[in-house]
């Protein structure tokens, strides 16, 4: 993927080796807790696996969060977080409205879908903002899911 910038200085680029240390130390217990996300012991080997497919979201040189883009011919699926010390600021719907442009000018026509736990208002919340509308429940063994085994499917209506 290509960078891609906004006006308000987000960028959102592809993560870097030398960033996994800092991907894995900013796992906190919120992201934990609303994520797919598990915590990382061995950076090296996570990003050999795991990493190369994360995207790194950045405001004005500084790492703020993550994202992950995934696609196939019936849907792009996009997830984010965003650190401890960065959270409240817009950069989450900065990074999900570009992600999600980009997503529309690449792939026309497919539907874009956030999955979220249903009581991760802050998610939902950054979600609507962004031009994401509730669509339904859906059954998940994710951990994303609720204790019924529930996630909130948002789907783009831009």
């Amino acid at each position: 993927m290509m960078p891609i910038r906004s006006d308000d200085a987000i960028e959102i680029r592809p993560l870097r080796k030398a960033e996994a240390a800092w991907y894995a130390s900013s796992l906190d217990a919120e992201i934990l807790r609303w994520s797919r996300e598990e915590p990382i012991d061995d950076p090296n080997g996570w990003w050999m696996t795991t990493g190369k497919d994360r995207l790194a979201i950045e405001c004005c040189g500084d790492l703020v969060g993550a994202a992950k883009r995934t696609a196939d011919a019936k849907r792009i699926e996009i997830s984010y977080w965003v650190a401890a010390a960065h959270r409240g600021k817009g950069y989450a719907t900065s990074a999900l409205t570009l992600l999600t442009s980009g997503s529309r000018a690449n792939d026309p026509g497919i539907p874009i879908e956030l999955e979220i736990h249903p009581q991760n208002d802050a998610s939902i919340r950054v979600a609507r903002r962004a031009g994401f509308v509730f669509a339904e429940l859906r059954q998940s063994c994710d951990t994303c899911a609720d204790t019924d085994g529930n996630v909130a499917i948002y789907r783009y209506a831009g």
